[in-house]
């Protein structure tokens, strides 16, 4: 998926608009995207950013319930 930045984004805002979190994604985004760090920590506005494919559901961990 291909998405553009807008005024004032940083790679973190662009991931969490489109995934809704930036769990693990944001360092992913920066590996599919070569040199995208190098544009600084706003990117310019129009920039076309790649975002990889979402990881597989998250491991839900078991609920400690502390009354029965």
């Amino acid at each position: 998926m291909k998405v553009t930045s807008l005024q004032g984004d940083p790679v973190d805002l662009v991931v969490w608009r489109e995934r809704g979190t930036v769990d693990g994604l944001v360092e992913a985004v920066l590996d599919t995207n070569r040199g995208l760090a190098a544009r600084g920590v706003v990117l310019p506005i129009g920039t076309t950013v790649t975002l990889p494919d979402p990881p597989a559901s998250p491991v839900r961990k078991p609920t400690v319930k502390l009354w029965d």
